[in-house]
């Protein structure tokens, strides 16, 4: 279905695939679904962010504003094709109703930027939009690091981001008076000790979505 897309020739866009849950909001787990099985009936669309070339023209080196005022006119959106939406200026208001939405978080981009092919540009910043809680650290992993986390009444997930040197040593020491029982993987503690942590909502499993150590709880 791609190939019979209506996109001038010698034009080159930037962009990624994505399935839409639902409630309309792009559903990563139902992506990953479609990637693995030739089975899935799940649709793609292919969300576009910039445009590298149009019609044979590099546009790379121009300022992004530019680039998006030609992306507009380069084709016209359909079921399986469509241009992301952008708005100039209010950014944090902006963020803050993506985060009401349960999104992901936004990037933030200099205007004038260009498009630096092959580098992570300085001028392009992904702000995710993180839920912070708190939760217990009910014990830790033998063999690679993770300390796991409890919500008072089950596991919840491994942390393994976000924790400095300090915070490893010190949590080591108390970890070991704790000790309730072991596994061939894990070692088990009461869970008494809470530290907020950042993370990105709930996987289907109903775990942690990449959960990042925050601060202990005093």
């Amino acid at each position: 279905m791609v190939a019979n897309i209506n996109i001038p020739r010698g034009t080159i866009l930037d962009g990624e695939l994505i399935v839409t849950g639902k409630d309309g909001k792009p559903d990563f787990y139902a992506m990953m679904e479609r990637f693995r099985s030739n089975k899935s009936k799940h649709k793609i669309t292919y969300c576009v962010f910039d445009i590298i070339k149009s019609e044979n023209n590099d546009m790379h080196n121009l300022p992004l504003i530019t680039r998006k005022e030609t992306l507009e006119t380069s084709f016209s959106d359909n079921d399986y094709i469509t241009k992301s939406k952008y708005i100039v200026g209010n950014g944090i208001n902006y963020f803050n109703l993506v985060k009401e939405q349960g999104l992901e978080g936004v990037v933030l981009k200099l205007a004038n930027s260009k498009y630096e092919i092959g580098k992570r540009s300085a001028s392009w910043q992904k702000v995710i939009a993180y839920e912070m809680d708190e939760f217990y650290i009910a014990g830790y992993r033998k063999n690679e690091f993770g300390w796991l986390l409890s919500d008072g009444k089950r596991i919840v997930g491994v942390m393994e981001l976000g924790i400095g040197t300090n915070e490893r040593k010190a949590g080591y020491k108390v970890f070991q008076q704790l000790k309730t029982s072991e596994t061939k993987d894990s070692i088990y503690i009461k869970p008494l000790i809470k530290c907020v942590v950042k993370h990105r909502g709930y996987t289907k499993n109903n775990l942690l979505r990449l959960p990042v150590f925050d601060e202990f709880v005093i």
